[in-house]
């Protein structure tokens, strides 16, 4: 999904980074800053040494809560690989994070729980643009109903 998406110039925010692969693909593909961040001070420590080890900028790594992030931040792209439960009380959040015309990039859901997932977040104000799977798993992106 995220491959998928024209990054350049634009921001993005990785929620539960663990080791930084979905950060530094993004700033890889051009984004022009990639805040990630884990409630893990062991993963956030990881992403911050791999961009530093594979000399990748932009990529601006904290460990703590999504509600550390200031309340006016904005991104253009949120990318999450975490499963249903962790995810799910973070989307009203997430929601005011995007910025008009943003996306939400979701992977880590169980395919056998598609419909669940979607009704979740068709709840949760977003729209779906597109989804991928692959074995039992499956990736969604979605646009907020308010851009």
């Amino acid at each position: 999904l995220l491959l998928s998406e024209v990054l350049g110039g634009l921001r993005v925010l990785d929620v539960g980074c663990g080791t930084g692969t979905l950060a530094l693909v993004a700033a890889l593909e051009g984004a022009r800053r990639v805040v990630a961040f884990d409630v893990d001070r062991d993963a956030a420590f990881a992403t911050r040494e791999q961009a530093r080890a594979n000399g990748i900028p932009r990529v601006f790594v904290f460990a703590g809560p999504l509600e550390a992030l200031l309340q006016e931040a904005r991104f253009d792209v949120i990318v999450a690989n975490m499963i249903q439960e962790e995810i799910a009380p973070l989307l009203p959040v997430l929601r005011a994070h995007l910025a008009r015309g943003g996306r939400l990039l979701c992977s880590g859901q169980l395919a056998e729980r598609k419909a669940e997932w979607d009704d979740l977040l068709f709840r949760s104000c977003f729209h779906s643009v597109r989804s991928i799977s692959e074995n039992e798993w499956f990736g969604s992106a979605w646009i907020s109903s308010n851009g």
